[in-house]
């Protein structure tokens, strides 16, 4: 019984160190209020701003990034230094797939695929 206290309790401080990792990894990003990030945005694309705002968030949620973290000109390679170790890899595959999903609906060949460069790519 000892040996598996000892297992919970590395198990819980690994989470709590990885909890630490994200947040200060996190902070090194600036944030970015919705009006700006729609005028650099706009810049870009001419997607409707409501649903622009509402990808940024599906975006922020699926990677683990708050979506005040998000902004258009940001690659997601970069991104991925930032975000969760774990979480960020998880919520890639998830909008690989989402994206691989809607290419097949679509009838676009998706063997080759690649995803945007860029969060605001992605959003358009």
């Amino acid at each position: 019984m000892n040996d598996l206290m000892y297992l919970l309790a590395g198990g819980v401080i690994f989470g709590v160190i990885l909890i630490l990792l994200k947040r200060k990894r996190l902070r090194q990003i600036p944030e970015i209020s919705d009006q700006e990030f729609l005028r650099v945005y706009r810049t870009k694309f001419g997607t409707p701003e409501e649903i622009v705002l509402r990808e940024r968030r599906y975006l922020g949620k699926v990677l683990g990034i708050p979506d005040q973290k998000l902004s258009p000109e940001q690659t997601l390679k970069g991104l991925s230094k930032h975000g969760g170790l774990i979480e960020f890899q998880v919520g890639m595959g998830d909008l690989d797939s989402d994206l691989i999903d809607l290419l097949d609906r679509a009838g676009v060949e998706s063997k080759d695929f690649t995803p945007p460069p860029t969060v605001g790519e992605l959003i358009a």
